[in-house]
């Protein structure tokens, strides 16, 4: 009878160990399930937080950092509120994967996500086109320099910049840091357009011209004009006078 009573005392634990460990991975599924839904919305919630910190010290001059409405509060506020619930049950050891409190703060946070997102690009395109528009150079402004060897190195440092500011301009900014950068490359851009020479006379233009493509410019393509431009710009040491025939 003793071996009997023992027995079933065993059993009893046994049954009570397999009970507590299918409780226990029921849990840790529910619990991995609301983890999953919550991360669905975390990541896109944190990176939006980042952006609006890094638009809201564009410079002004270029794009109004993002402004929300009366409708997008309303709906920050929705959005807090159902996240506040969230975490009261959690602390009280409520099941989040039950009830309606989870959906609800899901579906509010995408709207929110939608809506703010929405409003970032339109700040973000405008101030990114407008970043571009006052530091770029067209092309063919930039192949009209090539002639001139003083700017050679302006003309390089220019390019290597723009590719630079087209780069960090490919997505959206979730750094200040980033918009920092952008900012003082088109600075840095003006500076170096500043020291480029647009305004070259016809004649100067001819003789550079001939100079690049045939390497031998004739003497008479050097008229008093074209010396005395190349002399303000310093460039007469860039030429050798020499006799072909």
């Amino acid at each position: 009878m003793t071996n009997l009573i023992e027995q079933l005392n065993e059993l009893v634990d046994q049954l009570s160990i397999n009970n507590s460990a299918e409780n226990a991975k029921t849990e840790i599924d529910s619990l991995n399930k609301v983890s999953k839904q919550a991360s669905n919305i975390a990541s896109p919630l944190t990176r939006l937080c980042r952006v609006h910190a890094a638009l809201s010290i564009i410079d002004i001059d270029l794009a109004q950092p993002p402004i929300f409405d009366e409708e997008i509060y309303e709906q920050l506020k929705t959005s807090t509120a159902t996240i506040e619930s969230l975490l009261q049950l959690w602390e009280q050891n409520g099941d989040l994967s039950q009830g309606e409190q989870l959906d609800n703060a899901l579906s509010s946070c995408k709207v929110t996500i939608t809506k703010v997102t929405e409003i970032e690009e339109q700040v973000w395109h405008k101030w990114s086109e407008s970043l571009k528009q006052r530091a770029l150079l067209a092309e063919s402004l930039l192949e009209s320099q090539r002639n001139l060897s003083a700017v050679k190195e302006v003309v390089k440092n220019f390019r290597s910049f723009s590719e630079q500011l087209l780069n960090l301009l490919s997505s959206m900014p979730d750094d200040e840091a980033l918009v920092i950068k952008c900012q003082e490359l088109a600075k840095q851009m003006e500076e170096l357009k500043g020291q480029m020479e647009f305004d070259i006379p016809k004649d100067v233009e001819h003789f550079l011209n001939e100079f690049s493509f045939n390497g031998q410019p004739s003497l008479k393509s050097l008229t008093p004009d074209v010396l005395e431009w190349l002399n303000e710009k310093n460039m007469l040491g860039n030429f050798i006078l020499r006799q072909v025939h």
